[in-house]
């Protein structure tokens, strides 16, 4: 029965505060229909669920207080989790007020999604779910050309992916040099670039 770990790849504080569990209803029948399940599972890749049905009562509640600081991982000490559980994690992302709730499976395939309690929040969060591992990281998105304002001052470069461009100046074909990118280098930038790979060579006069 492992413990549910959190992953925070967003550029706010996100705040878990409360965790409900539903009971998997078809682990109730028979054997040969769960076998028929698990057969069903595998041909539809894994991504066949039963849905919670809203206003339905969880058969475990748990309310935490568990704050994630960007880029890094807390793990749960009290919240355990079997492979029948349904979870439905409820979180904050602080500093934006969006208040968030995600539908977690133990599914090969499955991609959950999470849903805004506020139906005016421009925030979008994006989960990816490793069930295997009971590992929940969760993505903020930006927008790409001032993805670095939502940085805080004091955020070390080791912990960030920076994406950058190889040879970023070659968006034109000009022999001897081989072309590499599709864009000039402003729009690199505008597309959050920001890496660049440029390369010069002295301009030598063979007179002198």
């Amino acid at each position: 029965m492992p413990t549910i770990t959190f992953r925070n790849l967003s550029t706010q504080p996100i705040r878990v505060t409360q965790i409900d569990k539903y009971s998997d209803p078809n682990e109730h029948k028979s054997k040969f229909s769960h076998m028929a399940r698990n057969i069903t599972s595998l041909v539809h890749s894994g991504s066949k669920v039963t849905a919670i049905v809203d206003n339905t009562p969880p058969s475990a509640q748990q309310n935490l207080d568990l704050i994630i600081l960007p880029f890094e991982s807390q793990q749960t000490a009290d919240v355990e989790k079997s492979n029948t559980d349904i979870c439905r994690v409820y979180f904050e992302s602080l500093g934006t007020e969006g208040k968030f709730r995600v539908d977690l499976y133990d599914v090969d395939g499955y991609r959950p999604v999470v849903t805004s309690l506020e139906p005016n929040s421009t925030v979008k969060i994006y989960p990816v779910w490793n069930h295997h591992a009971s590992h929940l990281s969760l993505l903020s998105e930006a927008q790409l050309n001032q993805w670095m304002s939502k940085l805080k001052d004091d955020t070390p470069l080791s912990i960030l992916s920076i994406p950058g461009t190889h040879n970023s100046v070659t968006y034109r074909s000009a022999l001897p040099s081989v072309r590499c990118q599709a864009v000039n280098v402003t729009e690199q930038l505008e597309n959050g670039v920001r890496f660049l790979d440029i390369r010069g060579q002295p301009d030598i006069d063979d007179g002198e």
